[in-house]
């Protein structure tokens, strides 16, 4: 098994384990510096469980960017405290199940389609941080029961009708 760590300043271009040691890797940390990631870098990491974001100024991805779509079922993200804003679609159609920011978190935006169709996410808890949610950031999350928002004041909820559209019935 490996744990990837992803560190330095700036894009990352290429994802040189696909070919060799996708499936074996079980963790992913991508560090501060990195601002972007090559579509699919982590195509085939069937066995990745543990997602750790601590990217600080990440440029939003497309939805072509298909990040995480082959992690389990039973995979984590964790959002590093010093992460201000998680970019548009990062999540988008992966298989996590669950999404944890660490205390004291200084998210204040998560971006459009963020965790789009994240079928196996159960629960989110939004910090107190957050003062924007993007148009359709967890539509799809056909999972979810759970929907904690401990933020104060949200600036931008502008979407709102299709923010969690189509979330479990009995979400609460």
């Amino acid at each position: 098994t490996y744990h990837l760590i992803i560190s330095g300043r700036g894009d990352m271009a290429s994802s040189p384990w696909i070919t060799s040691y996708a499936s074996r890797i079980i963790s992913v940390e991508i560090g501060d510096g990195v601002t972007s990631i090559v579509a699919s870098a982590f195509y085939n990491c069937i066995s990745l469980k543990e997602i750790k974001f601590n990217a600080v100024a990440m440029d939003d991805l497309t939805s072509n960017a298909n990040l995480f779509m082959y992690a389990r079922n039973d995979a984590k993200l964790i959002i590093g405290k010093n992460v201000t804003k998680l970019p548009a679609y990062l999540c988008y159609y992966s298989k996590i199940s669950s999404v944890e920011f660490e205390v004291g978190s200084a998210c204040v935006s998560i971006g459009n389609y963020a965790f789009y169709n994240c079928a196996g996410l159960t629960s989110i808890t939004i910090p107190e941080s957050v003062k924007s949610i993007g148009i359709s950031a967890f539509r799809g999350c056909t999972a979810i029961r759970e929907i904690k928002f401990n933020a104060i004041a949200m600036d931008d909820l502008t979407q709102g009708a299709t923010l969690f559209r189509y979330v479990a019935n009995d979400a609460k």
